[in-house]
């Protein structure tokens, strides 16, 4: 995006189970939950790999006087 620059790191939220019939169940009521994790960005990009079979969520701050 013109003039937007990145700001320092990122938040995460990830939904994920294993790639089967994952579900949860009694015994294991947190098998497929949300999971949020801090993503480190130096710089204007930024590699990621993203878990298998999940759905991801990133929140990219602009950095001050991107805009």
């Amino acid at each position: 995006v013109e003039g937007f620059s990145l700001g320092g790191e990122a938040e995460q939220y990830t939904v994920a189970g294993g790639c089967g019939e994952d579900t949860n169940t009694l015994d294991d009521p947190q098998a497929v939950c949300a999971r949020r994790a801090v993503v480190p960005i130096d710089g204007n990009s930024f590699a990621h790999t993203f878990p298998a079979c999940s759905v991801t969520v990133l929140r990219i701050p602009a950095a001050r006087g991107s805009f």
